[in-house]
């Protein structure tokens, strides 16, 4: 078959495709309609999309996986960007795996996933999304996503080794952010909790350093804030503790003592919790004021 036929084939059959998922998503939002109006009035819900597999689009594609990836990758940004930007996003991590599972050397989903699903509490498809980084994109053109890999090795699983292993692949490749070393060094060291916050900073101000996107720089110099913030509040509980022999049980403790004016409000949209038993600030659960 001629190679031009064959893609417009292949494109018509994509989009044949796609349209039968979005008519099936449209029934399905009709049919969830009175729920979802419930729903909203506590919190902002999204649309969750219908995926197939990532061997049944494959096998739609008719040969063609890349074209459906880049329509996926422009369906993943709209998805994300529908609804509250400090939300959960249950749908991100199959989407982004699947992305990667098309079209493998396509960087830029591997950068946003691994950016945003840690704190979406999707690790397991975090880890699974930058396993396929190191296997899809050529060494020399991944530094960052190496990085970015060891991070989540360095401050999620605590696979001390393999955080820097990865540091070391990075810092090998031109395009690393210049904590790469440093970071290889400090994960072999096994850092301790504290010293955790001090990397998470210098994590995102080493992205925001080199990101040339407007509004992605913007979430990262925040998120880089949030833990600054985060930092400073759990050494002034530790200052609490050692001044007045007991550790402070909420962050309240600290404003009646005078160590704060006030407690802070997150960047990002968290809520700020300080744990007497681990004795560090949690910040899982969204800001109810900020839904």
């Amino acid at each position: 078959m001629n190679p031009a036929i064959r893609t417009s084939l292949s494109v018509l059959a994509t989009a044949a495709c796609l349209s039968a998922i979005a008519g099936l998503q449209y029934a399905t939002d009709q049919a969830g309609a009175p729920l979802k109006s419930q729903l909203r009035l506590t919190r902002l819900v999204t649309s969750e999309p219908l995926l197939p597999s990532s061997a049944t689009i494959r096998l739609l594609s008719l040969n063609s996986p890349q074209v459906v990836a880049d329509i996926l990758w422009v369906q993943t940004i709209q998805y994300f960007g529908m609804g509250n930007p400090y939300g959960d996003y249950p749908s991100l991590g199959k989407i982004t795996n699947t992305i990667a599972d098309l079209d493998p050397r396509f960087a830029r989903p591997y950068e946003f996933g691994m950016v945003t699903l840690p704190y979406m509490k999707q690790l397991p498809a975090t880890v699974a999304l930058a396993a396929k980084s190191e296997k899809g994109v050529p060494f020399g053109q991944r530094g960052l996503l190496d990085f970015m890999h060891g991070t989540i090795h360095l401050l999620n699983t605590k696979n001390y080794p393999e955080a820097a292993r990865l540091y070391e692949l990075a810092a090998k490749q031109p395009d690393h952010p210049q904590a790469a070393e440093r970071l290889s060094a400090i994960a072999l060291n096994k850092i301790s909790g504290e010293d955790s916050r001090a990397i998470a900073i210098e994590y995102w101000t080493s992205l925001a350093e080199r990101e040339t996107d407007e509004q992605t720089k913007d979430t990262y110099v925040r998120w880089a804030a949030h833990m600054h913030i985060v930092d400073t509040l759990e050494k002034l509980a530790k200052k609490y503790e050692q001044e007045k022999g007991s550790y402070p049980k909420t962050l309240n403790d600290l404003v009646t003592a005078g160590y704060i004016a006030f407690i802070p409000e997150s960047p990002v949209g968290r809520l700020l919790v300080l744990d007497p038993t681990t004795k560090q600030i949690t910040f899982d659960q969204l800001d109810p004021s900020k839904q």
